[in-house]
Formats: C-alpha cells, structure tokens, sequence
C-alpha cells in the first residue's frame, strides 16, 4: 500500500515592523514579517508542522535570513508565534 502526502505552508498573518530597518536599502519601517505554518496535506490538511516566520523588506523586496535578526525582532517573532492559534 502507497500513500501520497505533501507539505504545503498555510499563511496565518504579516506583522508591520516600524521600528527597523532593512539592512539591504537602509529604508526604516519597511520590513514585514509574515507567519507561517507547515502542514501535512492528503486530500485536506491532516497534521500542523512547524511554524516560521519570513521577514521581508516592501521596497526592495530581500528576505532576510533569521541568522540576521537582531534580539528585538527575535523577541517580537517569540511572542507573535505564541498568540498564533493552529486551525
């Protein structure tokens, strides 16, 4: 017997940064950091995964990696994936 499953990502919310700067275009307040959850998906979602985070500038559009997030954005990214209920 063969079962076929897949990941996918499920979008939850965007947070507005305004007190940080993109370290790619200098611009201040323009990163967004969007929730994310993974999930196991066969004919419907079946199993939440992980839960991540992207942030992303809205000018120049870079992503930045969470080994440049400083301890303000780490401490706000904690806190945001507390709150983050799992449908």
């Amino acid at each position: 017997m063969m079962l076929f499953y897949q990941t996918r990502s499920h979008f939850h919310k965007t947070v507005d940064l305004p007190n940080t700067t993109c370290s790619h275009c200098n611009n201040r307040g323009t990163l967004k950091m969007h929730l994310m959850q993974h999930y196991t998906w066969m004919f419907g979602p079946i199993m939440p995964n992980n839960k991540y985070a992207l942030i992303q500038c809205a000018v120049c559009e870079t992503k930045m990696p969470n080994t440049l997030w400083t301890k303000e954005l780490d401490a706000i990214y904690k806190q945001e994936k507390k709150a983050l209920k799992t449908p």
